[in-house]
């Protein structure tokens, strides 16, 4: 399972591909017309929980994954090339979380800032505003991290027939 945990491992970030009802995903259709529900889960300190669980219908097209991955494997690529990473953002269609890579100036370690939708994680109990955090990963851990959702996108995707 991809789990991204920050250096002072107290940011844990768990993000899971799932296959359940909401799973619409047909070969012929184009990435940004297919469908894969995924689980999001954001604990901070153990004392702060954020989630879409499996059961909230939270989907992200094929496109936005792809998306995500190309700017992981970029933010990537660059840090172990020792060039500086200047912004890198991800945000999918649906508004659910953004993600944005930057430098940190330190040896394989790279700079995040997560920020979430009070709106959509809520279901519009709360809005108005988003909830932000700004934290350090190592190459280790992202790698780790994209190698793990990789995965879980590839045995999706080869489950349909």
């Amino acid at each position: 399972m991809p789990i991204l945990i920050n250096r002072e491992e107290n940011v844990v970030l768990e993000l899971n591909l799932i296959k359940n009802q909401r799973f619409d995903v047909k070969k012929e259709r184009p990435y940004f017309e297919n469908w894969i529900p995924f689980e999001f889960i954001l604990r901070i300190e153990d004392s702060e929980e954020y989630s879409y669980s499996k059961q909230s219908g939270a989907t992200f097209s094929v496109e936005d994954i792809n998306l995500l991955i190309k700017r992981i494997e970029s933010a990537i690529s660059l840090k172990s090339n020792k060039k500086e990473i200047v912004r890198l953002s991800w945000g999918p269609i649906e508004n659910y979380f953004s993600l944005h890579f930057y430098e940190t100036y330190e040896d394989n370690q790279i700079n995040i800032e997560l920020w979430v939708m009070m709106a959509e994680l809520t279901e519009g109990e709360s809005h108005g505003y988003n909830r932000g955090f700004d934290f350090v990963v190592t190459l280790d851990s992202l790698e780790k991290f994209l190698i793990g959702f990789k995965e879980q996108l590839t045995m999706l995707l080869n489950s349909v027939e």
